[in-house]
């Protein structure tokens, strides 16, 4: 949604109206934001996951190192 400052109305009742369709944008934007970290958080803790189990096989495949 674009505004253009310079141009605002200057009916009370129709600043209003562009108010509250402003923070109707800005909840949907906070809600969308929320499911994203949610989603990025799962992915976070899948590749976490993947990559103990990785760790675990390279040590049952390869063994310990020696070289420490």
């Amino acid at each position: 949604m674009h505004l253009d400052l310079a141009c605002l109305p200057n009916d009370p009742a129709l600043l209003q109206r562009v108010v509250r369709d402003l923070a109707d944008v800005l909840q949907r934007r906070d809600a969308e934001l929320a499911e994203t970290k949610v989603q990025l958080a799962d992915r976070d803790s899948e590749i976490e996951k993947l990559r103990l189990f990785l760790s675990a096989l390279k040590r049952q495949r390869f063994g310990r190192s020696s070289e420490k």
